[in-house]
C-alpha cells in the first residue's frame, strides 16, 4: 500500500472514530431527568439539564434495544472484511482483481445493511412510542421518550458504521480502478514493444 493510500485509510479511520465518538459523547451528556413546573392553573413542562449524568457505552447499547445486536454484527463484519480487502490489495499480491473487487463490494453491502438496520430501529422505536400512547390514551413525554430514544440510538449507530464504510469503499474502488488502468497501460506498452521489435 502506498503512502497516499495509507493516508486516505487513516483519514477514514479518524472520521469513523470521530463519528462514533461524537455520538457517544452526545448520548453520554444527555439529561437524566426532566421536571415539570406549574405556572398558575396551567402546567408547563420544562427540561432541567442541571443534573447531567454520564452514561457508560453498555447502557447506551442496552437502551438501543434488540436492533443494536445486528447493527453491531454488521460493524464487526465490516471491520473484518475491510481488513481482508486491505490485505488482498497489498503490494505484490497475486490475488485476482475480481476477487479483490468482490471483497470490496461485500464491505459496502454490510455497511449499507447497517444503515438499513438503523432505519429499521427507528421504525421500531416510533412503533414503541405509538404503542405506549395507545395503551394509555394520552400523550406524555415519559411515554414516548423510550421509543424515541431507541429510534435515535439505532439510527446513530447505523450511520456511524455506514458513513466511514462508504468512504473506505470509495477508496478501495479507486485503488482497484487505478490498478486496472496500470495493468492496461503495461499491456499496451508490451504489445507496442512486440509490434516494434
Amino acid at each position: 500500500m502506498d503512502r497516499k493510500g495509507i493516508a486516505l485509510l487513516l483519514i477514514a479511520v479518524v472520521l469513523a472514530v470521530a463519528a462514533g465518538g461524537s455520538v457517544y459523547w452526545y448520548l453520554k451528556g444527555m439529561p437524566a431527568a426532566a421536571t415539570v413546573e406549574a405556572a398558575g392553573p396551567k402546567v408547563t413542562p420544562v427540561v432541567v439539564a442541571a443534573n447531567v449524568e454520564t452514561r457508560p457505552l453498555a447502557e447506551i447499547f442496552r437502551d438501543g434495544g434488540f436492533m443494536m445486536w445486528p447493527i453491531t454484527f454488521c460493524g464487526i463484519a465490516v471491520a473484518a472484511l475491510a481488513g481482508r480487502a486491505m490485505w488482498r490489495m497489498r503490494a505484490g499480491s497475486t490475488e485476482p482483481l475480481a476477487a479483490v473487487r468482490a471483497g470490496i463490494d461485500s464491505v459496502l453491502f454490510w455497511g449499507v445493511y447497517a444503515s438499513v438496520l438503523g432505519v429499521l430501529g427507528t421504525v421500531v422505536g416510533v412503533l414503541l412510542a405509538a404503542q405506549a400512547v395507545e395503551a394509555v390514551g394520552e400523550v406524555h413525554v415519559a411515554l414516548v421518550s423510550g421509543g424515541i430514544k431507541v429510534a435515535l440510538i439505532t439510527t446513530a449507530a447505523g450511520l456511524a458504521i455506514a458513513i466511514p464504510i462508504n468512504i473506505a469503499h470509495n477508496y478501495f474502488v479507486t485503488r482497484v480502478d487505478r490498478l486496472v488502468i496500470d495493468m492496461e497501460e503495461s499491456a499496451q506498452k508490451m504489445i507496442d514493444a512486440i509490434h516494434a521489435g
